[in-house]
Formats: structure tokens, sequence, C-alpha cells
């Protein structure tokens, strides 16, 4: 994916932003496709209390994203994986 080629300045001070969460992204769903096929994965997954914690264990396998950007992902499905948000009751965002 190249740099776009008709920019104004502002889409060009934004571009490595655009580019980072584009990378993320993708870092996300192959992350989640690995799970998919990973029981003792899937259910670490399960257990972590914050989307960080998941961010955390997806980096110590190599996989690079924030938990906003697994919060943002909430609601999608990913091949066989529908991210989802748990609401938990009392929690402050």
């Amino acid at each position: 994916m190249g740099k776009p080629t008709h920019e104004s300045p502002r889409q060009a001070k934004l571009w490595p932003f655009w580019r980072w969460l584009s990378v993320a992204r993708e870092q996300l769903k192959a992350f989640l496709v690995r799970m998919q096929d990973d029981a003792a994965l899937k259910q670490q997954v399960l257990a972590a209390a914050t989307a960080d914690d998941v961010a955390q264990i997806a980096l110590k396998l190599g996989f690079e994203f924030s938990g906003d950007e697994l919060l943002r992902a909430s609601g999608q499905r990913f091949d066989r994986v529908t991210v989802r948000k748990n609401d938990i009751p009392g929690e402050y965002n």
C-alpha cells in the first residue's frame, strides 16, 4: 500500500497514522485467525480482564495492536471470530 499521490497538507500529516491503523488492523486479523485454531490461546483471551490484556497476549506472540484497536473492532466479524466488548457493571469508560 503506497502513499496517496494527491493529498492535502492535512492528509500528508495524517498519513503515518492511517498507515499504522491499517497495519494494526491486519495484525489484529492475523491474531484472531491464529486464535481460532489454538484452544489454549482462545482460553487465555477469554480469561483476559481488559482489551489491553489481550493486546499484551498478542504482543508476546508477535502481533502488534492496541487494546483501543481491539475495542474499535467490537461487533465486527473476522473469519469465524466476532469481536465483542464485555460490558462489566460498574466499569467506568
